[in-house]
């Protein structure tokens, strides 16, 4: 386990798209290029259009469970109750599918805080875990949580202070994997890693998560 701290913004490399050349004989079409954001950046509007996304859902299910009481007091009772779970279920489902889409992360809540089930890498050969998800602290990682053929380029991984466990082999099969970015001390960090083998890494402490960008208000 490496001494050194990480006090100054770890550079982060930008992912390049190669471009495939048109087939002979045929003429490739002047198709407006997309900007290709670097992971951090990347990572910092992913979770800004999750938040803003987790925020109208629970303002849609929260009007769904609201007709739900209303059918149930004044119509019926049976239909009230299939109306208000109905947005119970619609709510779980959309913010798991949408936090799998945008973050790559699949997850559990519990007392305490949220467990990272799972993480595929979404944008480049590094990826954040937020020390936050739906309200919540992001407080333990789950065993193989890494274990993935989307991660098998993966090089950089940055955790949050706010963890209190790592399960097992959380990176087996991440063969490219060198550097934990670890957002606390290294006293936090000898405590949550107990069960986890990660000597083979380079591991940096204090290190700075991406500023996530306000959403921008519309100009009427």
């Amino acid at each position: 386990m490496s001494d050194e701290k990480n006090t100054e913004n770890i550079n982060i490399t930008e992912n390049t798209n190669e471009q495939t050349p048109a087939p002979s004989g045929e003429t490739a079409l002047n198709e407006p290029k997309k900007d290709v954001l670097p992971p951090h950046k990347e990572y910092a509007k992913r979770l800004l259009q999750f938040n803003t996304f987790y925020i109208q859902l629970l303002l849609s299910v929260g009007v769904i469970i609201a007709i739900g009481i209303a059918l149930a007091v004044i119509y019926n009772v049976v239909l009230g109750v299939i109306v208000a779970l109905s947005g119970v279920f619609l709510y779980r489902y959309l913010a798991v599918d949408e936090m799998s889409k945008k973050l790559g992360i699949r997850y559990s809540s519990g007392v305490g805080g949220i467990t990272v089930l799972s993480c595929r890498a979404r944008y480049g050969d590094v990826m954040w875990i937020p020390s936050r998800l739906i309200w919540f602290d992001v407080i333990k990682i789950g065993d193989k949580a890494f274990a993935s053929e989307k991660n098998l380029e993966l090089k950089r991984v940055f955790l949050p202070k706010t963890l209190k466990e790592i399960g097992s082999d959380i990176f087996e099969g991440c063969d490219a994997l060198c550097e934990i970015h670890f957002e606390g001390t290294r006293e936090e960090w000898e405590e949550i890693a107990k069960s986890s083998d990660v000597s083979t890494y380079k591991i940096y402490f204090d290190a700075k998560y991406p500023p996530i960008p306000k959403r921008k208000k519309k100009v009427k």
